[in-house]
């Protein structure tokens, strides 16, 4: 499930992957993706 966390609201796991992915503001052709677990 990708989603807005609050969108899904109890339906999201206990257990999950946040992701967050974020624009490099010197380089506009590529992305850096942060993921961590939430137990």
């Amino acid at each position: 499930l990708v989603e807005w966390p609050e969108r899904a609201g109890d339906r999201l796991p206990a257990g999950h992957v946040t992701l967050s992915l974020q624009h490099l503001p010197d380089d506009p052709g590529r992305r850096l993706l942060y993921a961590g677990w939430h137990p």
